[in-house]
Order: structure tokens, then C-alpha cells, then sequence
């Protein structure tokens, strides 16, 4: 296993979606390239360099906008066969130490997420926020904070 930061295209951002996600969790091209449009966006991916074709097995999509001391984690995601492996620790610590020299760093995750929530509790990060229907109607979540 081997994590790099490169740019990834929507197709290929939803084509890790729609392979590793159920419908509902999953993003759209479109969706994507909403994303992918405005400020600055760093991907991390995790690669199997035991398959033939270095598999991406997780990413970790971090955004800001220009000139703001603040990154927001838009995705961190790994396929359903790698997880419990600290494989997302390893995405998220890459991306923190590689991209965020000073400033802060938010995240959010599904109130009933409790890998996510043990991974940011992990890492440092605090719960700084309840937000109701964040994820849509009944699907709160908890924003997380961590300072570089």
C-alpha cells in the first residue's frame, strides 16, 4: 500500500463512489464537478500496489478557498474490503501533515457513523457542532474541528 496526492477527474471521483458505496451514498459526476469547481481542492488517494493496475482503495478529498486558513475534509472514503485496516488514519494524517501547515481543519460525519466518529476522536479532532438534517431530512451530523 502506497498514498499519493494526485488529481483525480469526476468520472473517475464517481466511479470509486459507485464501486465502493451504495446508491445513496454515492456521488455523481455532476456532483462532482460541482465540487471540483470552485477553490482549491487536494486529493489523496491510498493505492494496493499488490494488484496489477495499483488499485485506488481510498481518498481523501480536502477543500478551501483561496487565501483561508481553513480546510474542510469533503470525503474521506475507503472501499468496503480495505476498511479496519487504519487505511483512512493513514489518508487523513497524509493529507494533514502534506497540506495543512497552520489553520484549521473541519469534517463532518453521519451522528450514527461511529468509525468516523473513532477516527476524528482519534486524530485530535473535537465535536464543535449538532446539525440537524445535514445529510437531508433525519440524517444529522456532527461537525468536527482539529487545529494544525
Amino acid at each position: 500500500m502506497y498514498i499519493e496526492q494526485i488529481d483525480l477527474t469526476p468520472t473517475e471521483l464517481a466511479a470509486f463512489d459507485a464501486t465502493n458505496f451504495d446508491e445513496e451514498l454515492a456521488m455523481t459526476e455532476d456532483e462532482w464537478i460541482k465540487v471540483l469547481a470552485t477553490g482549491i481542492v487536494k486529493i489523496w488517494v491510498a493505492r494496493d500496489d499488490s494488484t496489477s493496475d495499483c488499485e485506488i482503495v481510498g481518498i481523501c478529498v480536502l477543500k478551501t478557498a483561496k487565501d483561508i486558513n481553513l480546510w474542510y475534509c469533503f470525503s474521506i472514503a475507503v472501499a468496503k474490503q480495505y476498511r479496519g485496516q487504519g487505511m483512512a488514519k493513514k489518508l487523513y494524517r497524509a493529507a494533514i501533515e502534506n497540506e495543512i501547515p497552520f489553520g484549521k481543519i473541519q469534517a463532518h460525519c453521519e451522528i450514527d457513523n461511529i468509525a468516523s466518529i473513532h477516527l476524528h476522536q482519534a486524530l485530535g479532532f473535537k465535536s464543535t457542532q449538532y446539525v440537524n438534517d445535514f445529510y437531508g431530512e433525519y440524517n444529522d451530523a456532527i461537525l468536527w474541528e482539529r487545529e494544525r
